[in-house]
């Protein structure tokens, strides 16, 4: 359990009010609470711990910028949990644990100053990330003022191009309309130039002229993915610096 008690110990602090960062992983965690005396917090890891939902815990903590909440056993997920630092939250991950309805992915609607954001990493992910719609449903839930930068440990402009062109449903199959779109992966080598051109699979359910127009929208973007993968290095190295 969380007490207070424990977060002064592992805060090395009795005034729980100036603790700015805070480490509780791997301590076994079913629920988050107590955490109402520390106001000033910025950066909070509770990952590897069991906890299955995320709930009223944070509502104090409107400063935070940093938000690890990596394996755990978090299953499902609400407006509410976001929006006492939604102005402020520039990093979240949640890889590792057991989301699964992509609905649930709207609920970072409130995160309009999230910069990066895991869902999945290497082995660690959740079910929602094999969903059709899952690039689809995050472009929604981050298309209004978002900065979203990276999502995955790739950029999210990358992802996000690509994900326009699918329907919010997964799109129908119509194989009048199906498509094999040739895009070109900016990835930085030494030099900075774009290599590797990829072949990816997609329903396209829209006239050909109309699909035209979305190609040329996409190639203005992926040339802006250049810049964002150099975020998306920094950010791979994440663990290790993290705390």
């Amino acid at each position: 359990m969380l007490t207070t008690d424990l977060i002064k110990h592992v805060s090395g602090e009795y005034d729980l009010s100036v603790v700015q960062l805070l480490s509780l992983t791997s301590l076994e965690l079913p629920s988050i609470m107590n955490l109402d005396l520390c106001i000033n917090l910025k950066e909070l890891n509770l990952s590897s711990n069991s906890l299955k939902t995320i709930g009223s815990g944070l509502s104090t903590l409107t400063k935070l910028t940093r938000l690890d909440l990596s394996n755990n056993l978090i299953s499902s997920l609400n407006v509410e949990d976001f929006e006492p630092f939604g102005k402020t939250l520039e990093f979240l991950a949640l890889e590792g644990n057991e989301i699964s309805d992509v609905d649930d992915l709207y609920s970072f609607t409130p995160l309009v100053s999230l910069k990066t954001l895991y869902l999945s990493l290497e082995d660690s992910t959740n079910p929602c990330c094999s969903n059709p719609s899952y690039y689809v449903k995050i472009t929604k839930a981050f298309e209004s003022g978002s900065g979203l930068n990276i999502l995955d440990g790739e950029s999210f402009v990358l992802k996000g191009s690509i994900g326009e062109l699918v329907d919010d449903g997964g799109v129908k199959a119509d194989e009048k309309f199906m498509k094999v779109l040739e895009v070109e992966k900016w990835l930085e080598d030494g030099d900075g130039e774009n290599v590797e051109p990829i072949e990816i699979d997609i329903e396209v359910k829209d006239a050909e002229e109309q699909l035209q127009l979305e190609l040329t929208e996409v190639d203005i973007k992926l040339k802006r993915a250049r810049a964002s993968m150099k975020l998306a290095n920094n950010e791979i190295s994440r663990l290790q610096s993290f705390f």
